[in-house]
């Protein structure tokens, strides 16, 4: 395989190209803007096949413990779908998607 400049798109041996090697996602941080020095959106690209808990391990790279812990802990809206619990790590990320960081919510 070879990459094709400026594209991002692998060549498979046939010649034909088999999908972008990277993507981009768009973070939506919300509350959780001040734990992440108040940036309240951004755009991280990340390889292709990437899960949530590649991005939680970028995002917790780039911001520090205390960031990934809270990202860990907290569901995300992925394009619409909620995301939490056990399915949360394994989720697949697609190329353009829109993740934002839900609120802690209380009550009893």
């Amino acid at each position: 395989m070879k990459i094709l400049a400026g594209y991002g798109l692998r060549e498979n041996r046939l010649g034909e190209n088999s999908g972008p090697t990277q993507i981009k996602v768009f973070i939506e941080y919300g509350w959780f803007s001040p734990i992440v020095g108040g940036v309240k959106c951004e755009s991280i690209t990340l390889p292709s096949g990437a899960t949530v808990k590649t991005l939680i391990e970028h995002l917790g790279e780039k911001y520090g413990a205390e960031a990934k812990k809270y990202l860990e802990m907290y569901p995300f809206v992925i394009s619409r779908e909620l995301i939490a619990g056990i399915d949360k790590p394994t989720k697949k990320l697609k190329d353009g998607e829109w993740v934002k960081i839900l609120a802690p919510i209380e009550g009893g």
